[in-house]
């Protein structure tokens, strides 16, 4: 295993979720997950009419989230919602932990609930026959990893 994402749920008393490159349920599609973005909140002093530009008096980083696809995949179109609930509970927890793993680096982040769709926005019968669905999620997290 390469490239994983690990979702912790500890908190809803069910096994932990794995998006890996190697999954038989949770398989990180080609693109994979991204790294969470970096913008920065800045709080400016007033302009003034005797000194050019702006002073910055204060900067935070915002709220990010990690991109990711991932195909679920079951033995039949049954087992592929089971595991779609499954991670649809994991996504909807308040407050949970995300852990990356690429190469063998590992960084955690401090998770709120995540947004996701199918990837084609509609359930097609060649994804119903062949027991898989492709689903992009966006997993909103702490800008700083560890905490």
């Amino acid at each position: 295993m390469s490239a994983s994402l690990t979702i912790d749920c500890s908190s809803i008393s069910q096994p932990d979720v794995v998006l890996s490159d190697s999954s038989d349920t949770y398989r990180l599609a080609l693109g994979g997950f991204g790294r969470p973005g970096i913008t920065w909140r800045t709080t400016y002093a007033p302009d003034s009419i005797n000194v050019h530009g702006s002073e910055a008096i204060a900067a935070v980083k915002e709220q990010t989230s990690i991109p990711a696809e991932v195909i679920v995949l079951g033995t039949d179109w049954t087992a592929v919602e089971t595991a779609i609930d499954a991670l649809d509970a994991a996504l909807s927890q308040w407050s949970y932990t995300v852990t990356q793993t690429a190469g063998g680096v590992t960084r955690t982040w401090s998770a709120g609930p995540a947004s996701w769709s199918s990837s084609s926005n509609a359930v097609e019968s060649y994804n119903v026959d062949q027991a898989f669905d492709v689903l992009t999620l966006t997993i909103p997290v702490y800008p700083i990893p560890g905490t």
